[in-house]
């Protein structure tokens, strides 16, 4: 995510994104995002296979690269996911569903392939906030 300019929704590994300075979650309150990370880290000990990817907006005027929306790739069952991020009503999404194929047509694949979103034994839960 150097100089290049994107116009369609990307999707990087959840600590790139972070690790850039131009990007810009929905959930910006330092603790919140505490709160975020310790539900991410209780995805991650019931299932240290699980993934974790950001679904970004194109680029803005000032290059600022926005996101609302985590990918999760898991063996995990939504009802699960859905008990992990109410533990912090703070930031609980208001939506986990199973990727959907628009999903899948409308971003470039940085860091998550295709294949791995339809191997076998997981699946692709797309989580917003607004």
């Amino acid at each position: 995510m150097g100089g290049e300019k994107y116009t369609k929704s990307v999707i990087i590994e959840l600590q790139i994104f972070f690790e850039n300075p131009k990007a810009v979650f929905v959930i910006d309150d330092e603790n919140d995002i505490n709160l975020f990370n310790e539900c991410i880290n209780k995805i991650r000990g019931m299932d240290n296979l699980s993934r974790f990817f950001i679904v970004t907006y194109p680029q803005d005027n000032q290059g600022n690269i926005y996101s609302d929306n985590l990918l999760v790739y898991t063996s995990l069952e939504k009802n699960i996911l859905e008990e992990i991020f109410a533990s912090h009503r703070e930031v609980e999404p208001y939506y986990i569903e199973k990727m959907t194929e628009d999903e899948k047509d409308a971003a470039e694949w940085i860091d998550l392939t295709q294949e791995l979103v339809n191997s076998a034994g997981a699946q692709v839960y797309s989580i917003y906030w607004d």
